[in-house]
């Protein structure tokens, strides 16, 4: 801290110290000092997404998602629709039960970077939710066509997607694959005992499902 404190002694307007010293300050919650270096920040730099972001995790963290939603919006035209701040803008927008805006949010980071797999993965789990009509089913199902099949999450969500698409021979193939490579992900578990409930295989889905909490609960 008192190396950044010398820095900015010498040139107040350095973002990339003033940025550094609000994350500082956010860590040991100091959130009115952390706020004033990422607005003097984005003062001298208002292209920059790094000091947005964290403004608006500061309105997360206290529950204010609304308002940080509000904070990533402002961002968007200063930063040029920085994926990033689109990236973080979908998954609020998700969180606060707007799923058009999410969708479009996501769409808008693929139209810019198409081989982002975390966004790939993302919306395409999105579009299989609850709500899910057969356009979002068809659109998931073209997401996931390359998302590679060596990482276990992704894993997941092509074999979730085949579910929920109709394609029960598919989604069990892959997410056996994945609890292979990875016996642990409580998501695997999960989606594979919801599989084995809509087969009629009671016993098997409760024993995945009770596992999938099992595993889960680990993580608190």
């Amino acid at each position: 801290y008192k190396v950044i404190e010398k820095v900015l002694s010498k040139n107040p307007k350095h973002i990339v110290a003033l940025n550094l010293r609000g994350e500082i300050d956010l860590a040991f919650n100091k959130v009115e000092e952390a706020t004033s270096s990422f607005n003097k920040a984005l003062d001298i730099q208002p292209a920059w997404w790094i000091p947005y972001r964290n403004l608006a995790a500061i309105k997360t963290r206290d529950g204010h998602v609304e308002k940080a939603i509000e904070i990533l919006k402002s961002a968007l035209p200063a930063t040029k629709n920085a994926p990033s701040i689109l990236s973080e803008l979908a998954l609020l927008q998700a969180r606060s039960g707007d799923r058009a805006g999410a969708k479009e949010s996501y769409r808008a980071v693929l139209e810019v970077q198409p081989s982002n797999l975390v966004v790939l993965n993302n919306l395409a789990m999105l579009l299989v939710d609850d709500e899910a009509t057969e356009v979002d089913l068809e659109e998931a199902s073209r997401l996931v066509v390359d998302l590679p099949e060596h990482k276990a999450p992704l894993l997941d969500t092509k074999a979730w997607v085949a579910f929920r698409a109709g394609d029960a021979a598919s989604a069990e193939t892959l997410i056996q694959k994945g609890l292979k490579s990875a016996p642990e992900s409580p998501d695997l578990h999960y989606h594979y005992g919801l599989m084995q409930e809509a087969k009629g295989d009671q016993a098997k889905a409760i024993e995945h499902l009770k596992k999938a909490v099992e595993l889960g609960s680990r993580g608190f």
